[in-house]
């Protein structure tokens, strides 16, 4: 479903939504930061645009948001700043992560993967830079602490798709493993 939202918060009335039925391809994926990367079978629907991405390290105190569909819920838009790095070793999970606290909204169970965006206001879009892997904000603990992963730790697996002309540093290979 695209665009399945409601007009206004607290408003019951659910706005139009886009059904695609094509599917999607299954072009990378990393059980240990979260994220899975899938190229859509076809054309997304009118007034759907593609957001850029940056892999650079985040500034203290910047601006954050991130778009989800908690658990099949309508779209939350969310509001916060990034608090810090951090190392995190949970669950197969081993590495940087970026820490982020919500000043507007907070996430909510079924929000895993969700883009942790910035907005670049020079060109008047949002860049992706990583995506939700876990943490403690909820709706009864809304001043709680997520991780979102940091993309340039997935470029060695993403940049044949992002970059698929530039060539990859040291000659490194992008080599994916499925779990079943």
């Amino acid at each position: 479903y695209w665009f399945f939202e409601v007009a206004t918060c607290g408003n019951p009335a659910q706005a139009p939504s886009v059904q695609l039925a094509g599917g999607a391809t299954l072009l990378g994926r990393s059980q240990d930061r979260d994220w899975a990367l899938l190229r859509l079978n076809q054309a997304p629907p009118t007034n759907a645009y593609f957001a850029g991405w940056r892999a650079p390290p985040l500034t203290v105190g910047g601006a954050v948001s991130t778009i989800h569909n908690p658990n099949g819920d309508v779209k939350k838009w969310l509001r916060g700043a990034f608090k810090a790095n951090t190392y995190v070793d949970y669950d197969g999970a081993r590495g940087n992560f970026n820490d982020v606290t919500w000043l507007e909204g907070t996430t909510e169970g079924g929000s895993s993967g969700a883009p942790l965006l910035t907005f670049l206001a020079a060109g008047g879009y949002f860049e992706v830079r990583g995506g939700l892997f876990g943490g403690a904000a909820s709706c009864t603990n809304p001043a709680g602490v997520d991780q979102y992963s940091q993309l340039d730790a997935g470029l060695p697996l993403l940049r044949q798709y992002l970059t698929p002309n530039a060539a990859s540093p040291g000659g490194q290979v992008a080599a994916t493993e499925f779990y079943n």
